[in-house]
């Protein structure tokens, strides 16, 4: 008979699994992770002068000394004097811009809000906190752009519910085409619509929600509120459709609504609606669109201008980090070693009485030399904090409660000879 053999299986139980009930759910601290609403744009505009004019529902003016005085005569002995003259001022205009932001919570949340028991942190102050790093972002992002609130266009031929829109030309200007730039312009689950060159929408259904983007090959993708036509034009204009009504461009959408930004002040031809071609002082110093490398002489001729014709120094050199970059790059020949065998990494750049500020939104290609006593904010009511519990308006029937942030407020250029650009220059 053969032997008797025996055969034992052991068995484990891992706490990953039979007895994952067992664990309790264990979680660390909320991080962030990407930087949000943090923008020197926003500093800067801290420390402009206050422009400090009351809002009026009619019009708002100011008057500007744009005219040289002239008829100074050389007369003879007992001849007749000069004539008499007296140049006038120009009026320029400027309306506030209204930015509002919202969110909800329920009372359920406010009364079931232990703290850190319970949240990561409190559910009201992150939505509060949220909302304010979108207006700071949306603040930072019309400083540099154009009142009409046209953030970019694209020539993609649109129809149907979804599209894939190829974006060129922030604030329609062609030099403005970095992929990265454009594409954070428009933020994911943020509303958009598509209007043609004479300011309608190129569809009635032609607001939609962005539902993805890449930063690698500059695109958003757009989900409409309903089937669009096909639209085959070249340049649609793409602006803000973040209002509740949805369905006109006066009434849904941010079109002509923004304020009147670095572009405008720079390039345009009559912001604050004085033309540059009436009154040719209303222009800027100096202009170079002609790209290339900024080079210290680039940056001196628009220094120089400013003092020329603006007649006070500049303060504030705004900059796109990869211009800076490329300008550091080709100073390498120039290095200053710290000792005989040392030299410095991180070595900065400064120019003397003027602020260095080399920031992400500043378009690629882009810098900005320019007077800050010549631009001003007004700001009839200044950006609000994040709300608590009480500044909630009761939600009718809802045992909820919404909370808006508000921001009211434009800039006024007193003198364009106080600024200077390039576009077009190399990065790095």
């Amino acid at each position: 008979m053969a032997a008797a053999t025996f055969s034992a299986t052991l068995s484990r139980t891992t706490g990953a699994t039979g007895l994952s009930e067992v664990w309790k759910r264990v979680e660390g601290k909320l991080v962030k992770g990407f930087n949000f609403g943090k923008f020197e744009e926003l500093k800067l505009m801290a420390k402009l002068p206050d422009g400090a004019i009351p809002w009026s529902a009619k019009s708002v003016e100011y008057p500007i000394d744009l005219l040289e005085d002239a008829n100074v005569a050389s007369i003879p002995e007992g001849g007749y004097m000069a004539r008499t003259s007296s140049p006038n001022v120009a009026r320029a205009s400027v309306d506030v811009i209204e930015l509002n932001a919202r969110f909800s919570a329920s009372w359920l949340s406010n009364f079931a809000d232990r703290g850190s028991a319970n949240q990561h942190k409190k559910q009201l102050a992150y939505q509060g906190a949220k909302k304010v790093e979108a207006i700071n972002l949306e603040r930072a992002i019309q400083f540099h752009g154009s009142s009409t609130a046209v953030l970019a266009l694209t020539d993609t031929d649109i129809g149907g519910t979804t599209d894939t829109l190829t974006l060129k030309d922030a604030f329609e200007v062609a030099a403005f085409d970095d992929a990265k730039y454009l594409a954070r312009l428009f933020p994911i689950n943020g509303w958009i619509a598509a209007v043609d060159a004479g300011g309608a929408l190129v569809d009635a259904n032609a607001i939609g929600q962005v539902t993805a983007r890449s930063e690698t090959s500059g695109t958003i993708d757009v989900a409409w509120i309903g089937s669009v036509s096909s639209y085959t034009t070249n340049g649609i204009r793409l602006v803000r459709a973040a209002n509740m009504e949805n369905t006109t461009v006066s009434g849904g959408t941010s079109y002509n609504k923004a304020m009147i930004g670095m572009v405008d002040i720079n390039t345009a031809t009559a912001p604050y609606g004085v033309s540059s071609s009436t009154y040719p002082n209303w222009s800027v110093a100096y202009s170079d669109t002609s790209g290339g490398n900024l080079t210290h002489t680039k940056y001196l001729r628009g220094k120089q201008e400013i003092e020329n014709d603006g007649g006070q120094m500049a303060q504030t050199f705004l900059v796109a980090q990869g211009v800076l970059r490329q300008y550091l790059k080709d100073e390498r020949s120039g290095l200053r070693y710290t000792e005989g065998t040392t030299v410095s990494l991180d070595g900065d750049v400064a120019a003397k009485g003027v602020q260095i500020i080399d920031s992400k939104m500043v378009p690629n290609g882009a810098a900005y030399l320019f007077d800050r006593n010549q631009l001003a904010m007004w700001e009839v009511l200044p950006q609000t904090d994040a709300p608590g519990w009480d500044a909630g308006i009761q939600r009718q029937d809802e045992a909820a409660k919404t909370f808006p942030l508000s921001y009211v407020g434009n800039t006024l250029c007193y003198s364009r000879k106080g600024f200077a650009y390039w576009t077009g220059l190399n990065e790095a």
